[in-house]
């Protein structure tokens, strides 16, 4: 039987991935909507036989009308759009239970920076949150990133009429596999500040550690859980949250690697990372949670997707920086070209 699927932020790095992902599935498993707010980006959607939703997370009507009519709903788009969740998550309640019997399926994406501290670089954490101790995931303060969000999800599972599960991201890298943005957040980041100030640089001691994943591993875990749900043998609501990570790394170590790739390639004239100051951080990474992300710890433990039989099998993070380097370097050529 076909499986209805709905999916936002497809246009997107992680969206696209397991948008693509899907798409190799056997003809005729999924048939796939995805909500869209450009019509040239639609038309390409159209030719390899999804079918777009023109509209945006802000508007409330459209993805509920789209998610009643989904039997899954995958929320891949902006992780702190309250609004938005809440919109699916209606949507959802009134479409009725699936052919098992089950209620339909709302599979948010939600991000590791739920577990940050404010280490600022300057140590490493002890702590490591594992998706199989539960009430330390429900016990993190309201006030931590996407942590309003997650609340809602967890809450439109305790209604009964949606069946929850959010899958929580570390850092990801690697090249994407879908049609627009290939490019994650945090190493390009780091790399481009890099080019920008003649030397890698990291914040604080760069003793803090995040865990880290491949996309396509990524998506692997996206399309397992996803069938797990169907079959209902997945935790889901209270229990369904799932981490997915494939190893750690210190942010000075992370920075060492690109000075390593940037000097090598001769974009920068220093091989060795050092710590940016203080007044700079913002400046420098061009964001004003560099702090916070760059600066924290966020550990996790991926037991739960493993139990189900995930297995990461991409390359490691060490592995890819060079390709992820020589990709974000030509990308910013071309968009100057385009300018």
């Amino acid at each position: 039987m076909t499986v209805r699927i709905f999916i936002t932020g497809a246009t997107g790095y992680i969206g696209g991935t397991v948008l693509t992902s899907l798409l190799e599935e056997p003809k005729g498993k999924y048939e796939i909507k995805v909500l869209i707010r450009d019509m040239d980006r639609a038309r390409k959607l159209s030719e390899v036989g999804v079918e777009p939703i023109l509209g945006s997370l802000d508007n409330w009507q459209t993805l509920s009308k789209a998610a009643s009519e989904a039997d899954v709903v995958i929320n891949s788009a902006d992780v702190d759009h309250l609004g938005a969740a809440r919109a699916l998550a209606e949507g959802l309640s009134k479409r009725g239970p699936l052919a098992n019997g089950q209620p339909p399926i709302l599979l948010h994406t939600s991000g590791t920076g739920v577990l940050l501290d404010h280490a600022q670089g300057r140590h490493a954490s002890p702590k490591v949150y594992r998706d199989t101790v539960m009430k330390d995931i429900h016990s993190l303060p309201q006030e931590q990133m996407h942590r309003p969000v997650d609340m809602a999800v967890f809450d439109a599972g305790r209604s009964g009429k949606v069946t929850t599960a959010i899958i929580c991201p570390p850092l990801i890298y690697g090249l994407g596999t879908g049609p627009f943005n290939r490019h994650s957040q945090q190493l390009p980041m780091m790399i481009l500040a890099a080019t920008k100030k003649g030397k890698a640089v990291f914040i604080g001691k760069g003793a803090n550690i995040w865990s880290n994943v491949h996309v396509r591993d990524l998506a692997d875990g996206y399309l397992l859980l996803l069938d797990k749900l169907l079959e209902g043998t997945a935790p889901v609501n209270d229990e369904g949250y799932y981490f997915c990570e494939n190893g750690e790394h210190t942010w000075r170590w992370l920075a060492y690697e690109i000075a390593r790739s940037l000097y090598t390639s001769a974009e920068i004239g220093d091989g060795r990372p050092h710590p940016v100051a203080d007044e700079e951080v913002v400046d420098v990474f061009e964001t004003a949670t560099a702090w916070q992300v760059l600066g924290g710890n966020s550990r996790s433990r991926a037991e739960k997707l493993r139990n189900l039989g995930w297995s990461p099998k991409c390359h490691s993070l060490a592995e890819t920086v060079d390709p992820e380097v020589r990709s974000v370097l030509t990308e910013q050529v071309k968009r100057a070209i385009e300018k």
